[in-house]
């Protein structure tokens, strides 16, 4: 029951010792709750005759919303793959409408597959496909101008859609944490200003253009002084997909230096959806959660906008 409507209806006992829906006897066989959502091992009867079915239940996507995270999606998703009965045959999924979060879900699936096999992410096709066999699958908020001046396009609306016109938001991790600080090019001086007040250590940008930014344009053992700090580069790696930059920050502030580690991804073009090389961004987020094991912020410096319609 939601705003006095019926939604979904619970077709499962909450107890063990077993519940009759309408011809069927569904009895719950083993429950196991994690953070984000719960198996249960469900034996369903009819007319004497008895079978398993195994339901994964996610817990933390509110209706017409969205989640707090991806990554606890993908975690959900990657569980159900991983589970043994998986492709013996089709899998139902719900939601209330079955619609917007079953879309999702299955497009992510869909597209999982797609992307293995030829090596491209075709999500605008996918969905399009989807909604050409079920109105509405993988709704969206439409007819939002994020930019002045810019043509109304159809394109998702979050919670933070005022606070994305601004130049610096703040973003949580799958703790809920405000952990991420997401920012548009910005001059050097609001950039360093930002790297120094939030102490932050990682940096990730992937716009190639930004070796025009002043951290890029600074040499191996050079220092530059903006907005009253002295930065000073340590080492340069080459990674081939992306490179690992550190820095090191002094201020008049701080007694020790602050460092700084700065990724950039290289495969990543402005005017492509996607990377044309998909490892390297796996590539690359080995690489930062090898480096980066604290709960510091970090900062983002992307110069396009990828719209999920």
């Amino acid at each position: 029951m939601k705003k006095f409507q019926m939604k979904c209806t619970q077709y499962w006992p909450d107890k063990d010792d077993g519940q009759t829906y309408g011809d069927v006897t569904v009895k719950i066989l083993r429950t196991e709750s994690l953070s984000d959502y719960v198996r249960r091992d469900l034996q369903l009867t009819l007319s004497g005759k008895s079978r398993k079915v195994t339901q994964f239940h996610y817990t933390a996507w509110p209706d017409k919303d969205v989640p707090d995270t991806a990554w606890s999606l993908v975690e959900f998703w990657k569980s159900v793959r991983k589970h043994k009965a998986y492709g013996m045959g089709p899998m139902v999924v719900h939601c209330s409408a079955g619609v917007g979060r079953t879309g999702t879900f299955i497009a992510l699936d869909i597209i999982y597959d797609e992307s293995c096999e030829t090596g491209d992410i075709a999500i605008m096709k996918c969905v399009k496909n989807l909604r050409e066999q079920r109105v509405n699958m993988v709704q969206t908020v439409m007819l939002k101008k994020l930019d002045r001046g810019q043509e109304e396009t159809n394109v998702p609306v979050y919670k933070n859609a005022e606070e994305f016109q601004s130049e610096i938001i703040w973003l949580p991790n799958l703790s809920g944490k405000d952990a991420y600080i997401a920012v548009k090019r910005i001059d050097d001086a609001t950039l360093v200003t930002t790297i120094r007040e939030k102490n932050i250590k990682c940096m990730i940008t992937v716009d190639i253009k930004s070796p025009k930014d002043v951290l890029f344009s600074i040499g191996v053992n050079q220092s530059k002084t903006v907005a009253g700090v002295d930065i000073t580069c340590k080492k340069k790696e080459d990674l081939g997909v992306f490179e690992r930059n550190q820095f090191s920050i002094k201020s008049d502030e701080r007694k020790d230096p602050q460092k700084l580690t700065m990724f950039l991804l290289k495969t990543w073009e402005e005017s492509h959806e996607v990377p044309s090389d998909l490892n390297s961004v796996l590539s690359l987020l080995e690489d930062i959660n090898l480096f980066y094991q604290s709960p510091s912020e970090r900062i983002g410096c992307p110069k396009r906008k990828i719209t999920i319609a």
